[in-house]
């Protein structure tokens, strides 16, 4: 009978003989009643030498053999020249991983025989079609560098022989496709695992290609999550004690988030996730959790640069690394075509607040505010003949008011004693008000803003006395806002503390 594909007969079954059939149900028992689990845990009671001897002659029946070529034409490359991989060899590979796995401890004494089994696997990718044999050595190559990437002594050589995978050509097959996810899923998962134990600049730069591998060969995914495991925090505990983030706890310790990430490699990383959320200049798609995922990221940056730069003069760490930081989340908040600029705002507004950025002195927070916030306002102040076709004057309102509010008002508020210290305050309560004037003429809820921000000032012991401060204020209001100051004496009165 044809195949349904050809004309060809269909192949025929083997028909064994007696002896054949005898000498395979003998072998059947042999494999079920041998214990392998048993004999790889026994590879533990071996000596150095012995256990060196057992890996070399696994590696031996692991590393296939390629014949020589034949006599009669030494430059045919024909299928008689390709290595002979058949089930015994992919079996001793996975064998020969296990004991190594077991004898973790003793990986030293044995790890010479290992690097050669590795960087076979491209030139067999290469030059045969092994796709299951290149897949599992693959796999067993990253099973060994999730478990090894901790030694010192081998991190180095592991990590130049895992980016020989990143040295790999592929094609548009189903297999090669399935092996480049392979390949990525390894690299996040042996990486990720191994992070606390990165020190050198090297290590890290070799991460940082291995990310940018996988996001260049459209694992999306992997490259996004393993960049976002170098970035977000690790949490240490504070050395002094005393210092809480709840008084009625006792002595319970502040966590302080940090990252893996140091001055030398900070850029580097920043760089990476630049190129991740502008995506090649192409919109995300509506329903990616991609540019949620590297906001949360650089807004975790945000809260570590204060323990990431402990070292450097404040200045420096302000102006070099918090500042551009915080501009790149304002730059992201501006930018309405990219659809990602609400929850840019949003992780804009909550950066400016988190408790790691509260150490830093006024003069630092008057440069932020002057950076970061003011830059944003003169954005959003001119967004009415900037944005988009398409975007309606409500809309435009509306974010006008987040950012007053979410922005402006929350973290001047937050920080009102640093700002009432700088010398330069009464130019930044001057410039503040002409912003509400600016915004305020087009609507009403910035008015309402700006009292709810007169209430809590009127409130701080810098300013309830300040007649100098109300006067000013009241004189500068008045032009914009003229019934907000009854308004507000009203208020206070029924609160029962006169203006």
């Amino acid at each position: 009978m044809g195949s349904w594909f050809g004309g060809s007969q269909s192949p025929q079954p083997e028909v064994l003989t007696d002896q054949q059939k005898k000498f395979q149900e003998t072998g059947h028992k042999i494999i079920k009643r041998c214990k392998l689990n048993l004999v790889i845990q026994r590879t533990a009671l071996l000596n150095p030498e012995s256990l060196l001897y057992l890996v070399k002659v696994l590696k031996s029946c692991a590393v296939p053999e390629t014949p020589a070529p034949s006599p009669k034409d030494p430059n045919t490359n024909n299928t008689e020249s390709q290595p002979t991989i058949d089930d015994t060899t992919i079996f001793t590979t996975k064998l020969l991983t296990e004991v190594i796995l077991l004898n973790k401890s003793r990986i030293l004494s044995i790890w010479s025989q290992i690097p050669e089994l590795i960087m076979q696997i491209p030139i067999l990718f290469k030059s045969a079609p092994h796709f299951q044999y290149v897949y599992t050595s693959i796999t067993c190559a990253f099973t060994l560098a999730r478990a090894l990437l901790c030694v010192p002594e081998l991190r180095p050589s592991l990590l130049q022989l895992i980016q020989v995978f990143c040295q790999m050509e592929f094609n548009q097959s189903f297999d090669h496709q399935k092996l480049k996810k392979k390949i990525a899923v390894g690299l996040r998962v042996s990486i990720t695992s191994n992070l606390k134990y990165f020190g050198e600049s090297e290590e890290w730069r070799a991460v940082c290609s291995m990310i940018q591998w996988c996001w260049t060969n459209q694992c999306v995914s992997d490259a996004v999550e393993l960049l976002c495991a170098v970035i977000e925090p690790v949490n240490k505990r504070a050395s002094n004690p005393s210092t809480t983030t709840n008084p009625n706890r006792g002595s319970a310790q502040r966590v302080i988030p940090t990252t893996y990430l140091t001055l030398s490699n900070l850029y580097a990383f920043i760089d990476l996730l630049r190129k991740f959320m502008t995506n090649n200049g192409q919109p995300h798609k509506p329903d990616s959790n991609i540019p949620e995922k590297l906001l949360k990221s650089l807004f975790h940056l945000v809260e570590s640069l204060p323990s990431i730069g402990s070292t450097i003069p404040e200045q420096e760490l302000v102006e070099k690394y918090i500042t551009p930081a915080l501009q790149y989340l304002k730059d992201l908040s501006c930018d309405i075509k990219s659809g990602v600029h609400a929850t840019a705002l949003s992780y804009l507004s909550r950066a400016l607040l988190c408790p790691e950025l509260e150490s830093l002195g006024c003069a630092s927070w008057v440069y932020i505010l002057q950076e970061v916030v003011f830059s944003l306002l003169d954005n959003v102040q001119r967004e009415d003949k900037t944005a988009p076709m398409g975007v309606s004057v409500e809309v435009i309102n509306e974010r006008r008011l987040k950012v007053i509010q979410g922005v402006l008002g929350k973290a001047f508020l937050a920080h009102l004693s640093k700002f009432f210290e700088s010398p330069s305050f009464p130019q930044i309560w001057k410039k503040m008000l002409d912003y509400f004037d600016a915004f305020g003429q087009k609507n009403l809820a910035v008015t309402e803003s700006l009292k709810n921000m007169l209430m809590v000032i009127f409130t701080s012991e810098h300013f309830k006395q300040n007649d100098q401060f109300w006067n000013e204020s009241w004189a500068r209001i008045s032009s914009f806002a003229p019934d907000l100051k009854n308004d507000f004496s009203s208020t206070i009165a029924v609160q029962g503390t006169p203006l």
